[in-house]
This record gives structure tokens, C-alpha cells and sequence, in this order.
């Protein structure tokens, strides 16, 4: 609105950005039909078959993945909350911070996204966000925020251990 100078969501939405595919071969550049004004791109996966990205729905930012094979967007996260962060793995899992809950139930989780399309939480919260994977994609590592009001970076294992706190 201060940019803008006016109150009318659309005229907004009309300023923002889209994306678009570049290739660097040609210079040929494909704007991305699923992608909505003001769309950020995240992180592709390695072998660039799967993007992870962000988009403004109803004003709040929302996770999204795209599946290059099918040509398929689907949205990750939702409600009236801020959600921002995801990254894909080496093997095309794909890991996102959602927020559920209101009030003193609201809570922020990562939750991990598998080949297979199914969805699970991989940490229990309540303030847990910006996950990214290492560098083996054997774990996350995200932030944190500890009883004490500190933040904190954590790492959780993929293979069920639970989560540790790896620096302040």
C-alpha cells in the first residue's frame, strides 16, 4: 500500500514480479503459467525436476512445489499465517515450515514432503522454521525458538532420531 499509494489489493498484485524460466542456451525466456504475480522461486532440486517457491495468496506468503514430469503446482501450506521457508533435497524430498493452530495452540513445525506425494511433521515445535537440508541430505537443520525466548539452530535426522540443538 505505501508503495503503491492506494488500498485496492489487485492494483498491488499487478505490480509484482512473475516468473519465468530462462535458458541460458538460447536466452529463451518462458513465463510460468502456474506462478502467480509476485511468485519467488526457493530451491530447485538437484537434477532441476522438482522447485520449491513462494507466492502471495489473500496476502500472506504460502509454500508451493512444482513437479517439472508432471507439470503439476501444489500448495504446501495454507491459512492466515506467514509461511516462507522450504528446500529440496539431493533426492527430491522437499521440506517446509507450516503453521497450524491459533492462539496458544498456534504452532510452527517442519513437516517433510516425500516422493510419493505424502506429508509428515519432522519436528514437534512450537517454534520451528527456515528448514534447509545439509549437505549429505541425511538431515535438516533449522531455526528454532527455545523456551527461553533465545533462538536457536537444531538439526533433526532423517532416519527418526530426534532433533538437537547445534548452536545458539
Amino acid at each position: 500500500d505505501y508503495i503503491t499509494g492506494t488500498n485496492e489489493k489487485g492494483e498491488m498484485i499487478d505490480t509484482l514480479g512473475r516468473m519465468a524460466f530462462l535458458d541460458p542456451r538460447t536466452g529463451e525466456i518462458t513465463r510460468i503459467p502456474f506462478a502467480r504475480a509476485g511468485s519467488r522461486p526457493l530451491e530447485w532440486s538437484a537434477d532441476h525436476t522438482r522447485l520449491v517457491f513462494r507466492a502471495v495468496i489473500d496476502r500472506w506468503p504460502q509454500v508451493f512445489h512444482y513437479d517439472v514430469a508432471t507439470e503439476q503446482a501444489s500448495r504446501l501450506t495454507g491459512g492466515h499465517y506467514p509461511h516462507g521457508f522450504g528446500s529440496v533435497g539431493p533426492d527430491g524430498v522437499v521440506v517446509f515450515s507450516r503453521v497450524t493452530g491459533s492462539g496458544p495452540d498456534l504452532r510452527s513445525r517442519i513437516w517433510l514432503l516425500d516422493t510419493k506425494g505424502e506429508t509428515r511433521a519432522i519436528t514437534s515445535g512450537p517454534r520451528d522454521w527456515r528448514p534447509v537440508f545439509s549437505r549429505e541430505g541425511d538431515a535438516v537443520l533449522y531455526n528454532t525458538l527455545l523456551a527461553s525466548g533465545t533462538e536457536a539452530i537444531a538439526r533433526v535426522e532423517l532416519d527418526g532420531q530426534p532433533g538437537r540443538i547445534i548452536a545458539r
